[in-house]
């Protein structure tokens, strides 16, 4: 998914996407985490928009996140 992104230029060329995946999997898992331990602390199905809108810009303007030139 993450290459077929790439080649749609929804995402920069140069992403790292070994460590993408690494971060998206510790992102998402930590959310679900946070959730099931406190459910009350925030409205997941409210806040779930913003939060992956708060990844794809991550993935679009992290420089950390980008293969060495």
């Amino acid at each position: 998914v993450l290459q077929q992104c790439i080649d749609a230029k929804q995402l920069p060329e140069n992403l790292n996407t070994r460590r993408v995946a690494v971060v998206m999997r510790g992102y998402i898992s930590g959310i679900m985490e946070n959730w099931l331990f406190m459910p009350e602390s925030f409205d997941l199905a409210a806040d779930a928009p913003q939060l992956v809108d708060t990844l794809i810009e991550m993935l679009i303007g992290c420089p950390t996140l980008r293969k060495p030139a």
